[in-house]
């Protein structure tokens, strides 16, 4: 609902507490900053803002991983990267075949 109130102006949402206001009103000076310098300063600011203040915590774990293997299953890549951008790497799982 914050997001919402900030990207309406205030028109719908929720205000946020005057915390996250600052957070975001330095989110906005960063993607308007034509300086680069000056850019970099202000993303530095963040992650005291965002430790500061304690919006998000995680409830569980992350899942794991879940492999199929199978030799009819035809079309997979031989190795899949695995990071923290996500698991499935180069594979197309909707490319994947059963061989019959």
């Amino acid at each position: 609902m914050w997001a919402l109130w900030h990207e309406t102006r205030g028109e719908k949402g929720e205000e946020p507490p005057p915390e996250m206001k600052r957070a975001l009103a330095v989110h906005d000076e960063i993607v308007v900053a034509a300086d680069e310098e000056k850019r970099a300063d202000l993303t530095m600011k963040m992650p005291k803002i965002c430790a500061e203040n304690f919006w998000v915590g995680g409830i569980c774990r992350r899942p794991g991983k879940m492999l199929v293997i199978n030799n009819d299953v035809r079309n997979v890549p031989e190795y899949l990267l695995a990071g923290s951008w996500g698991f499935e790497g180069p594979g197309n799982a909707c490319q994947y075949f059963f061989k019959r």
